[in-house]
């Protein structure tokens, strides 16, 4: 026995795994090799950082050049620091200063905010069916992976975020 309820909610089509890179050291940022959009190997310089380092009781200051690497193949989503700008170093209990973020666009997900009315049928793990408003007519297959526990409103209606990640990715779905 297969249920074939149509639940009709609109949903954000985003990366499912997400990078945050973050500096290492504080300093100038000499160079930026990357914009958002560009496509990015693990391991490809981003940026470079001019890192003064200085020790006041030996009177010795030392310039360090930091490079900061793609930790992911992906998509660069956003890079918020520009050429110049002095960032700081990562302090105790925080890390350091976004410097870009990377996302993989194979993996994708849906993100929607389902009425409590039509969330009581959905289990994690189960398979459902999407169409994205770019082509209606084609039909993709997702997993359900999140279901939040407690409920929020979101424009006057009260529900539940939830996320399916796409089985199988296509080109036509942009994030």
């Amino acid at each position: 026995f297969e249920r074939k309820d149509t639940l009709r909610v609109t949903g954000e089509v985003q990366p499912a795994e997400q990078t945050e890179v973050k500096g290492e050291v504080g300093g100038r940022i000499k160079t930026v090799r990357v914009r958002p959009g560009d496509q990015v190997k693990t391991g490809d310089v981003l940026m470079e950082i001019d890192n003064l380092e200085a020790d006041l009781a030996a009177e010795d200051v030392q310039l360090t050049k930091a490079t900061v690497r793609a930790p992911t193949d992906g998509s660069i989503v956003s890079v918020p620091v520009i050429q110049g700008q002095i960032i700081a170093p990562p302090a105790e209990g925080r890390g350091g200063t976004v410097l870009a973020t990377v996302a993989d666009r194979a993996k994708l997900l849906v993100a929607a905010h389902v009425p409590i009315d039509g969330v009581s049928g959905l289990v994690m793990g189960q398979r459902v069916a999407l169409t994205a408003s770019e082509s209606p007519e084609t039909k993709m297959n997702a997993m359900i992976s999140f279901i939040a526990p407690i409920r929020t409103v979101k424009g006057a209606v009260e529900g539940y975020e939830i996320a399916a990640v796409i089985e199988e990715t296509r080109p036509e779905l942009r994030p």
